[in-house]
C-alpha cells in the first residue's frame, strides 16, 4: 500500500508542573525542538505551577514567546495524566 498522498496532522502534548528553577529552561529546549521539526504539530502545553515566581518566570520565558502553542494554564497543581485528560477539551 502506497501512502504518498497521505496527509495527516501531528499534536504533541506536554505535561507539567513546575516546581523547580531549572524545568522552565528545560521546557523551552523542547519545545524549540519539536517547532524545528520537518513537519509542524500542533502543540497543546498543559501545565501548573508550584507559586506565582515560577508563573511569572513562565510567562515571560515561554508564553509570550511561543504565541503559537495551545496553553491550558490550571490554578491548581495536578498530575500529568489530569493535565492530558483535561486536553481532550481544548483540542479541535
Amino acid at each position: 500500500m502506497i501512502l504518498n498522498n497521505f496527509m495527516c496532522r501531528v499534536c504533541v502534548i506536554i505535561a507539567s508542573h513546575i516546581c523547580y528553577d531549572s524545568q522552565i529552561e528545560l521546557l523551552k529546549k523542547s519545545l524549540e525542538s519539536i517547532l524545528n521539526q520537518t513537519l509542524k504539530p500542533d502543540i497543546y502545553l498543559a501545565i501548573s505551577f508550584e507559586n506565582d515566581s515560577y508563573k511569572k518566570a513562565f510567562e515571560h520565558a515561554i508564553y509570550e514567546r511561543y504565541p503559537d502553542i495551545n496553553y491550558i494554564i490550571s490554578s491548581v497543581r495536578q498530575y500529568q495524566m489530569q493535565h492530558i485528560y483535561h486536553v481532550k477539551d481544548y483540542m479541535y
